[in-house]
Order: structure tokens, then sequence, then C-alpha cells
């Protein structure tokens, strides 16, 4: 089922409402609509709290971008700042599991080189040696010209994400 953009985004945004801290983007960010954060924390402890025997945290900055036609140059653009503010709002060091920086794309159209570019990002990066943990990088696509949702291949939870908000 084909959705407007209007649509599928007010419908990501409200499947994102339990899960996320959203923040809404300013005018001058644009096209910026919405960036989210989720933070987790896993631990187990022995006896008494005091004795805790692991710490596992987790993170993902999520930003959503509405643009009218995703071009190459705009989605490596846009792609990179994302990356950019999620990387400086990671929390690395002990205890820390995995950051996730999401970026997801929702146009009207785009172009085959934004797709093909999309499609071969891969951005994965160990701290300390996976002592620290890691760090991915996942993209989505939602284009309604054809209603296709489109990932890298970390992204693809995020495009299942999606296709179960939009029922697709």
């Amino acid at each position: 089922m084909k959705h407007s953009l209007d649509t599928a985004i007010d419908r990501f945004r409200l499947a994102c409402q339990p899960y996320y801290n959203i923040r809404e983007s300013e005018a001058h960010e644009a096209p910026l609509l919405f960036a989210c954060e989720l933070y987790q924390q896993s631990e187990a402890y022995m006896v008494s709290r005091k004795v805790n025997l692991w710490t596992a945290n987790a993170e993902e900055f999520l930003y959503a971008y509405r643009v009218p036609r995703l071009t190459a140059e705009l989605f490596t653009e846009l792609k990179d700042k994302a990356y950019a503010d999620g990387r400086g709002k990671a929390n690395i060091g002990p205890g820390h599991m995995c950051t996730y920086v999401t970026a997801v794309f929702f146009c009207e159209d785009c172009t085959e080189e934004a797709v093909k570019m999309l499609k071969k990002c891969s951005l994965h990066k160990t701290f300390l040696f996976s002592f620290h943990g890691w760090l991915d990088l996942r993209l989505a696509i939602y284009n309604e010209a054809d209603g296709n949702i489109i990932t890298n291949g970390a992204g693809e939870p995020t495009g299942d994400f999606i296709k179960k908000v939009l029922q697709l």
C-alpha cells in the first residue's frame, strides 16, 4: 500500500514516540524533520547492586529528513551531518556496547545514484578492539514515487520497522 509523504512521516513519528526522546527540528535545520534519541542500560549484579558483574549501554540517534528529490550530493551531505552529530553524542567508554546512528530519508523521488550510494554505504567502527563497543550507520529511504523502502545492510531493521509502521 502506497502512502503519501505526509502520512508516512506522521505514522513514523507516532511509532517512534513510545521508544525515543523526540526533538522537533527548527526552521533553520531544514530538511531535518526531527531527531530522536534512545538510551538503554542492561546490567547484572550479585546479591546486591553494589556488586555489579557487568553493564552494557546501547544507544541510538535517529534523524528523519524530508527532501523533494534525493540526489547523490544531498544524500552524502545529510548522511555525513547525521553521522557527525550522532558520533558526537555517543558515550564511548567502559560499559558501552553499541551505538546506532540512523538516517531516514522521506522523499518524493530519488536518483539511481543516491540509491546505489545508500546500498553501498557501510560504516562499522569498533572502539578499543570492541572492548568499548561499536558504532553502526543505518540508512533508509522511503520513496513516495514507487512506495519502496530502500536500506543499506545495517539499516535492514530500520526498513522492517518502517514497513511494519506503514503496513507495506
